[in-house]
């Protein structure tokens, strides 16, 4: 499809970026409902990083076309179509629980789940769009996964000692 085509279904170039923005959201929160069942299957630690890899590979599937599009976001308004990722990542997370109760303790159970998915979603995002990262992709999932699992350990411990 030639650039000139593309105006013949979109007026401008931020019609074509909104469109792009649907499609990849979709593939993500296709991505998510499939992961679903396996996650609520699995401790929480291989979970994590099970979704870190699941969001790279689709990040980089069809010659790496998400982190071509996510190099160029300032042109993009990710910022309309995060509050869908999070709430389906949020949706997980409370079926996950009701899987896990031990996780129901947790006094900041939103403060906790928000600061873990949005900085997972920016820190795997932009390692792999980095030409030449200080860490490997690798170092990067198991580091984030040990913030994560650190924080909600000791948040657990919290709850605990105030019972």
């Amino acid at each position: 499809m030639s650039v000139g085509s593309l105006y013949e279904y979109f007026k401008n170039k931020e019609e074509i970026y909104d469109a792009m923005n649907h499609y990849f959201v979709s593939e993500i929160l296709d991505m998510i409902k499939e992961l679903t069942p396996t996650i609520l299957e699995l401790e929480l630690e291989p979970v994590i990083e099970m979704i870190f890899y699941t969001f790279s590979d689709l990040l980089k599937k069809n010659n790496d076309r998400y982190l071509t599009v996510l190099r160029y976001a300032g042109e993009l308004q990710y910022d309309k179509y995060i509050p869908k990722i999070e709430q389906a990542l949020m949706e997980v997370i409370m079926k996950y629980m009701m899987h896990n109760p031990k996780y129901l303790k947790i006094n900041n159970l939103p403060v906790i789940t928000y600061i873990c998915i949005n900085s997972g979603i920016f820190n795997v995002a932009r390692h792999l769009i980095l030409p030449n990262p200080f860490i490997s992709f690798d170092e990067m999932v198991q580091g984030l996964t040990t913030m994560i699992m650190s924080y909600i350990n000791t948040e657990m411990a919290r709850s605990e000692d105030q019972s």
